[in-house]
């Protein structure tokens, strides 16, 4: 889960306020809180101690979780007006559907109180117009835009769409976008591994064309399962498009395409003309 990863981080800033405080502000080195500890200091009205509590409680693949009462000291955190506890709260709106309209409240007040992913998510739901909010690309552009272009974040997927496309009030930079494709992919992000294989495919947004680089992510993508990554595999192997002609190994990439799309037209029409026998399609 995405709240998962983010764990380290939220961790080494929450906890920093309440260790020092235990420790008088000098410079010995505190043992961590423990959650209950944690949960004490949240009921005495300490913002940063009810959200780290929210985490250590959303430990959801360690004994001792809780996620109800994660989500109240989450909510309890946020009304203190802690950025970290309103993204907290606004995930698990968010997550469990409950109320999309709060979702999209705790996230801008997370990201009027200066925390990066709390904009990046207000900007995804502006975006698609969620949460009672009025779909704005422009908006959802320059909340994207101005937490993703310095550092790269997971949240920020989308942007590099949005910049392919010159969208959402974004002046179109493919070389910008190919960035963002690229990094997608180094986090394991299929769609993305297919994308930046088609901008070496073709050589644009300021790549030269290099079909062995496309190659191979395809190859990635389509392990991942990624139907159009194989088709595309199956359609340069059978031409032998940038590689080597292999009618067998055509065939094998485009019945992997069928096995994860078995209504990918392209890559049934390509293995009839391969001479391979398919069943009709339901």
């Amino acid at each position: 889960m995405r709240l998962v990863k983010i764990f380290a981080f939220l961790l080494a800033t929450c906890l920093a306020v309440p260790a020092q405080a235990q420790s008088g502000g000098g410079g010995t080195s505190q043992p961590p809180l423990t959650k209950e500890e944690l949960r004490q200091q949240c009921d005495a009205g300490k913002a940063d101690a009810c959200a780290a509590a929210a985490i250590e409680y959303d430990r959801r693949f360690a004994r001792g979780s809780d996620t109800f009462v994660a989500r109240q000291l989450a909510i309890k955190s946020c009304d203190l007006g802690n950025a970290i506890g309103c993204y907290l709260a606004g995930d698990w709106y968010s997550i469990s559907k409950v109320d999309m309209v709060l979702a999209g409240k705790s996230f801008a007040k997370s990201c009027d109180a200066g925390f990066a992913s709390g904009c990046t998510r207000l900007g995804e739901m502006y975006y698609d117009g969620k949460g009672g909010l009025i779909e704005d690309k422009k908006l959802a552009g320059q909340l994207l835009s101005r937490n993703c272009d310095q550092t790269y974040r997971s949240e920020c997927l989308r942007l590099g769409d949005m910049y392919y496309a010159g969208e959402a009030g974004l002046l179109q930079d493919k070389a910008k976008a190919a960035r963002l494709f690229s990094k997608s992919c180094s986090q394991g992000i299929k769609q993305y591994c297919h994308k930046i294989g088609e901008m070496y495919y073709i050589g644009e947004g300021g790549l030269s064309q290099d079909k062995a680089i496309a190659k191979d992510h395809f190859t990635r993508a389509c392990r991942k399962g990624f139907p159009l990554s194989c088709f595309k595999l199956g359609m340069m192997y059978s031409k032998g498009d940038g590689i080597s002609r292999n009618d067998e190994t055509a065939v094998y990439f485009l019945q992997e395409a069928l096995r994860y799309d078995p209504k990918l037209l392209q890559a049934r029409e390509e293995l009839t003309r391969l001479g391979v026998s398919l069943p009709p399609l339901n």
